[in-house]
């Protein structure tokens, strides 16, 4: 059995279009086929979540998603431990995992997901979690009032560009306290913290370039110590992934990430923004197929 999940108001009705569009091939499985229209938060999850309950994960022949990145963020979490083939077609406004994935040489690959604990809560993220500057932007972006008309002329990266520099005039940064595996780092003024499966966040930022999608190990970049103007001439260069090359910026690479703050900051889990002053971030080992096309 095929499984469609679209998100209908992805992309601002993209998605929906992507959709409609496949239904009028000849490839679209009719015969043995159940489409799931998302029609809120958490919709993506649940239905997938019951699909695992059900135990029908095993005549799951393809799980194919429709949407951006927070409806594959939502499926992977629905999924849990449940593994399934996985189709994803791009659709979103952001579309960071499918650059992830289109860097991989591999037409079917084991994606191993992140999971992290905040709030004594487990959940998976799929491309990148921040905390600091990185989830103001990402709030900011997502309540932009002119995200619509960016995205329905495929510009939707200047949103997140004009969300950042609208966040350089009003972010402070804050001291953090960061455990990689056995070793403890402060940094007094941190503008943010961001822990990556792959190198890209924040619709195509190439924040943590070193970044490799990797079975036991997460990829971490600190930003720190900056001055005003140099924020600026770091996000300038972000997209190419020249910023690692800047004085107070710092990488690691371990398999168990402690995050610590002195008080709730925002993060964002692959764009979804909450508040912490605390996480645990991991791999398991755990992964579902993903594939690059239908087969």
């Amino acid at each position: 059995m095929y499984y469609f999940i679209v998100n209908p108001v992805a992309g601002k009705g993209r998605a929906l279009q992507k959709f409609q569009q496949l239904q009028q091939t000849s490839s679209f499985p009719k015969e043995c086929s159940i489409v799931y229209m998302t029609t809120g938060p958490n919709d993506a999850a649940n239905f997938v979540a019951s699909l695992v309950k059900d135990d029908k994960i095993a005549s799951i022949k393809l799980l194919v998603v429709i949407g951006g990145d927070g409806t594959i963020h939502e499926v992977l979490n629905g999924l849990g431990d449940a593994h399934a083939p996985v189709h994803y077609i791009k659709s979103g406004s952001g579309n960071d995992f499918y650059r992830g994935i289109s860097e991989m040489k591999e037409d079917t690959i084991p994606y191993y997901t992140g999971e992290f604990i905040q709030g004594g809560k487990k959940k998976v993220f799929v491309n990148c979690i921040g905390f600091g500057f990185d989830a103001l932007v990402a709030k900011l972006a997502n309540e932009s009032k002119v995200k619509r008309l960016f995205n329905v002329v495929g510009l939707g990266r200047m949103v997140y560009v004009l969300a950042l520099i609208r966040a350089l005039f009003i972010y402070t940064p804050t001291p953090m306290q960061l455990k990689i595996d056995d070793k403890t780092y402060h940094f007094a003024k941190t503008l943010f913290v961001a822990v990556n499966n792959h190198p890209y966040m924040g619709g195509g930022m190439k924040i943590n370039p070193f970044a490799v999608h990797d079975k036991e190990d997460l990829f971490v970049i600190v930003a720190h110590d900056l001055p005003k103007w140099k924020i600026l001439l770091l996000f300038l260069t972000v997209f190419f992934g020249m910023h690692t090359r800047f004085q107070g910026v710092t990488t690691f690479r371990g398999k168990k990430i402690d995050i610590r703050t002195e008080n709730n900051i925002l993060f964002q889990t692959d764009g979804e923004v909450n508040e912490t002053n605390g996480a645990q971030m991991y791999k398991t080992g755990h992964y579902v197929t993903i594939h690059k096309h239908v087969p």
